[in-house]
């Protein structure tokens, strides 16, 4: 049996004006995802603004999420904590 490792899934909003547009559009509360591959969320990647405070340039980033929640505030978030096998993870970190 093969050894299982948790990554976590992060859901969120920030309430700026293109979530706002995207959140309309998708019609959903949560507009933008993230992973984390650890419980305490310090190392959170997704692809999102270079600079939280413009818009332009975006890419893959590495997020802070407590500078997030003190650009953006009353932001929301989920958090999901899902099992995977050890290869899995292996490969989702290395990617």
């Amino acid at each position: 049996m093969m050894e299982e490792r948790k990554i976590y899934i992060i859901f969120s909003y920030t309430g700026t004006m293109f979530s706002k547009l995207l959140k309309f559009i998708l019609n959903d509360k949560y507009v933008h995802v993230s992973i984390c591959f650890d419980e305490k969320l310090t190392t959170v990647y997704s692809f999102g603004r270079k600079n939280p405070k413009i818009m332009f340039p975006c890419g893959l980033i590495n997020e802070d999420v407590k500078l997030i929640g003190k650009v953006f505030k009353g932001s929301i978030c989920q958090v999901y904590e899902l099992k995977v096998e050890e290869d899995k993870y292996r490969i989702l970190k290395k990617n």
